[in-house]
């Protein structure tokens, strides 16, 4: 039951609306950032079940602050390996990466003013692969090409 609707690279699993799961193929070629994205996709999974299975607001917004709190940790280390080897995208990085932990944020506002719904679930999950699909498959992937020629 997979669907690669959204994009070749991410499983999407029909029967568990908001399940996604790492593929290879999304890898950046950087043994740390690709263990972070793999840790990151693993903490949505949990989060995206927590959601689909009627979780109550308190447990999800709980499950939601170590998913905000792991992205925020993974986004600084990227930044700090873009700045120390000087990576040309760094502003755009820093941009997306903005924008993402803004997602997050207006997302916990909409849990704790009214609740997890459907609707809410829907446009979490659209929001958050379109994300994914961008950030690594340009984003991080030219980070990666990047740092590949950089370093030894």
């Amino acid at each position: 039951m997979w669907s690669s609707h959204f994009c070749s690279k991410i499983l999407i699993r029909k029967d568990k609306p908001m399940a996604i799961e790492w593929h290879e193929d999304l890898a950046t070629g950087s043994i740390e950032i690709d263990l972070q994205h793999r840790e990151l996709f693993e903490r949505f999974g949990k989060f995206s079940a927590a959601f689909d299975e009627g979780t109550e607001p308190q447990a999800l917004l709980e499950l939601l602050t170590f998913l905000e709190e792991y992205a925020r940790t993974h986004f600084k280390y990227e930044e700090e390996i873009q700045e120390r080897y000087s990576f040309p995208g760094l502003a755009g990085q820093r941009k997306s990466h903005e924008f993402f932990m803004k997602d997050i944020a207006a997302l916990r506002e909409k849990i704790e003013t009214g609740g997890p719904t459907h609707e809410l679930a829907t446009s979490l999950k659209g929001k958050m692969i379109r994300y994914l699909i961008q950030h690594l498959r340009n984003d991080d992937r030219k980070l990666g090409d990047f740092l590949r020629e950089k370093t030894p």
